[in-house]
């Protein structure tokens, strides 16, 4: 289950790999990444929409098929059941899909 400390860990990464690696294009940032060719700008997009995102948690089935309850909570309660992360981001920042 992704924590605040890991989505913390995240973006710091992406910030570092913004400003680093994205002003030397997408032949630097290939060598990290595997698949598709990701442009600095997708780079700069994705770093500002993890940004505007909140990390909220949710009472889930144990194998996270199914919600036994609709309130988004701030952290887990491990001790009221198992827990699903859900991430919620503002609606104006939601890339359009192609």
């Amino acid at each position: 289950m992704l924590t605040h400390k890991q989505l913390d860990l995240i973006r710091a990464a992406l910030q570092y790999f913004d400003e680093e690696l994205s002003p030397h294009g997408s032949t630097a940032i290939a060598e990290y990444v595997t698949g598709e060719t990701v442009t600095s700008e997708e780079v700069t997009d994705l770093r500002k929409l993890l940004g505007h995102c909140e990390l909220r948690y949710v009472n889930c089935t144990p194998d996270a098929a199914a919600l036994l309850d609709t309130q988004l909570l701030k952290s887990p309660q491990p001790a009221t059941g198992h827990f699903a992360a859900v991430m919620l981001l503002p609606a104006h920042e939601i890339p359009d899909p192609e």
